[in-house]
C-alpha cells in the first residue's frame, strides 16, 4: 500500500510543475503512510473520530518535503493552498483526520481519482499575526498545470492578490515549528477539507522573496509592513471597479473574493477605511459618478446606471447625501 501511495504521488508530482511539488521526496511520503497505519482506526476505518490528538510532526515534515510553501504578501494574510484529492463518500463529519485517512486509503487501493483545479487564493486572516493557511480541498476538475502556470504569469487572474506573493525559502523550518492544530471538515459541494494553520510570529525578510511573475525572475525585494492594508484596500477597490455597473455586486462577492468571513471582511476593512463594507462600496460608487458628472455626454441617468444605480431617484438622492449637492448641482 505504501509502495502504492508513493506510486501515486510520483504521478500526482509530474503534473505539478516546479515549485510547488517535488517527485525527488515523494519516500517521506511513503514513510508518512506507515505512521498513519500503525494506528488501529486506520486498518480499520470507520465514522469514529480517533482518538484523542494525533501528533502532526509526520504530517509536518512530510508537507515541508513535499511542497514549497507559498505566503502572500506580508503580514495578516493567509495562503489556501488547493491540491489534489479524491471524492469522498460522506460529508459533515467532524473528526480532523479521517478525510485525508480515506483518501490514503482509497489510492492505496488503487481506486480512481481525479486531479482538481490548482489555485491558490490569497485572503485575510482573523488576527493581524502572520499566519500561513494551507488548505488541501477536493473539489474534482482537471490537471492542475495550467491554473498554476497561469498564476505565475501573473495573468488571467480574479483579484491583484494573486499575481504576487512571497515565497518560502525555508517552508520546511517554518512548518517544523507549527504549534496549532489540524482541522477539517467536509461538505456535499468541497469534500474533504485539511487545513493548516501556522503562526509566524517573526518573518524574516532574507526569508522570504517577492516572486513577481516568470517574466521578470530577478525582481525581488523586502516586505514592508505599510504594504498590507493598502494591497488590500486596493484590490477591493479594483474589484468594486470590475463590478461597477453591476447592482447586485455585494458584500457577499467579496468575501468569496477573498475566502474570509463576513465578520472578518467587515472588521478589516473597518479598521482600514472607518467604513462598513456597505457604506464603502456606495461611496465608491458615488465618488466614480462625480468624476463621470463632469463629462457632459452623459445624461444623469447614464451615469446613475454605469455606478450600478438602477434608480436615478435613488441615486441623487444618495449622491446629495454625501455630497451635500444633487448631481445637477455638481455639475453645474
Amino acid at each position: 500500500e505504501a509502495q502504492a501511495w508513493q506510486r501515486l504521488v510520483g504521478e500526482t508530482c509530474e503534473q505539478l510543475s516546479p515549485p510547488l511539488l517535488s517527485t525527488t521526496h515523494t519516500p517521506a511520503v511513503a514513510t508518512f503512510l506507515g505512521t498513519l497505519q500503525s494506528l488501529q482506526w486506520l486498518s480499520a476505518p470507520t465514522m469514529q473520530a480517533p482518538p484523542g490528538p494525533i501528533d502532526t510532526h509526520d504530517f509536518v515534515h512530510w508537507l515541508g518535503q513535499t511542497v514549497s510553501t507559498y505566503a502572500p504578501r506580508l503580514s495578516g494574510t493567509r495562503l489556501r493552498l488547493v491540491a489534489p484529492a479524491l471524492p469522498l463518500p460522506w460529508a459533515f463529519h467532524p473528526s480532523a483526520w479521517e478525510p485525508l485517512l480515506w483518501a490514503l486509503i482509497h489510492m492505496a487501493q488503487g481506486w480512481a481519482y481525479t486531479h482538481e483545479e490548482l489555485r491558490l487564493s490569497l485572503a485575510l486572516t482573523e488576527t493581524d499575526e502572520p499566519q500561513l493557511l494551507l488548505r488541501i480541498i477536493q473539489a474534482g476538475g482537471g490537471p492542475p498545470n495550467t491554473q498554476l502556470q497561469a498564476w505565475l504569469r501573473g495573468s488571467d487572474e480574479e483579484t491583484p492578490l494573486m499575481r504576487e506573493s512571497l515565497v518560502l525559502r525555508k517552508a520546511q523550518a517554518t512548518l517544523q515549528a507549527l504549534n496549532g492544530t489540524l482541522s477539517a471538515q467536509s461538505t456535499p459541494a468541497l469534500g474533504a477539507v485539511l487545513t493548516v494553520r501556522v503562526p509566524l510570529p517573526d518573518l524574516d525578510p532574507h526569508v522570504v522573496a517577492l516572486w513577481r511573475n516568470q517574466s521578470s525572475p530577478d525582481r525581488i525585494e523586502a516586505p514592508t509592513p505599510q504594504a498590507v492594508p493598502a494591497s488590500f484596500v486596493a484590490s477591493v477597490n479594483q474589484l468594486i471597479e470590475q463590478n461597477l455597473q453591476n447592482e447586485d455586486f455585494h458584500v457577499i462577492h467579496l468575501e468569496k473574493a477573498f475566502g474570509i468571513s463576513r465578520p472578518v471582511l467587515i472588521k478589516r476593512l473597518k479598521a482600514l477605511t472607518g467604513k462598513t463594507v456597505v457604506e464603502y462600496i456606495r461611496e465608491y460608487r458615488l465618488q466614480r459618478a462625480a468624476d463621470l458628472l463632469q463629462k457632459p455626454e452623459l445624461s444623469i441617468a447614464e451615469v446613475a446606471y454605469q455606478v450600478g444605480f438602477s434608480d436615478p431617484k435613488y441615486f441623487s438622492r444618495s449622491f446629495k447625501k454625501l455630497y451635500r449637492k444633487s448631481p445637477s448641482e455638481w455639475r453645474g
